[in-house]
């Protein structure tokens, strides 16, 4: 058994038992290897929860830089993510730009903006509201102004919602129609000249 003086004192290494003892930059660190692990963030997503958590300015951006270096956060790679899972849910370029800017990422400074993130775009945006419309059309006395509301509401240009609206039947019964018009089973009503 060991004498316990002075010199067996110095000897000793210091190590923390708690969490907080260990240096902020640290625990800032950890916080963010957790929120990462459960989903991609944006560098302006970590920076206002650690704010938000009352951490000192210096450690979160020296925690933020580590996470960058690591790997751990690349908002080039979080855009990429959000706008293809935005596009996936039927969501329009309107709200896919403003949910950027809400992460405060510059669209411009992206690689192949927007011609790989939206190709031939008022077309290919046409035809994601459109087959939006026909996943969930609307249950209202007047379905092309509910259509309208539903494809602004979810980020399509009103140039885009205007005309799918006006693609859109008034009614969703055959009962009315004149003898010209012709409903086809995507629910959409065309014109026979």
């Amino acid at each position: 058994m060991p004498i316990i003086d002075d010199e067996f004192l110095s000897k000793l290494e210091y190590r923390p038992l708690f969490e907080q003892e260990l240096p902020k930059e640290s625990q800032a660190f950890d916080k963010i290897c957790r929120w990462v692990q459960v989903r991609d963030r944006s560098e302006a997503e970590v920076r206002k929860r650690l704010i938000k958590e009352a951490f000192p300015a210096s450690a979160i951006e020296r925690s933020i830089e580590r996470a960058r270096s690591c790997g751990l956060l690349d908002d080039s790679r979080f855009a990429r993510v959000l706008v293809r899972s935005r596009l996936n849910q039927g969501k329009g370029k309107r709200a896919i730009l403003q949910e950027l800017e809400n992460h405060e990422i510059c669209p411009q400074r992206l690689s192949g903006w927007p011609e790989d993130f939206f190709p031939d775009d008022i077309p290919n945006e046409y035809a994601r509201a459109k087959a939006y419309m026909q996943r969930h059309p609307p249950r209202s006395k007047q379905p092309r102004n509910a259509c309208m509301r539903t494809l602004v509401s979810r980020g399509f240009s009103s140039d885009v919602a205007y005309r799918v609206a006006c693609d859109y039947p008034l009614t969703t019964h055959s009962r009315g129609r004149s003898a010209e018009e012709e409903v086809y089973s995507d629910g959409f009503t065309d014109y026979q000249e």
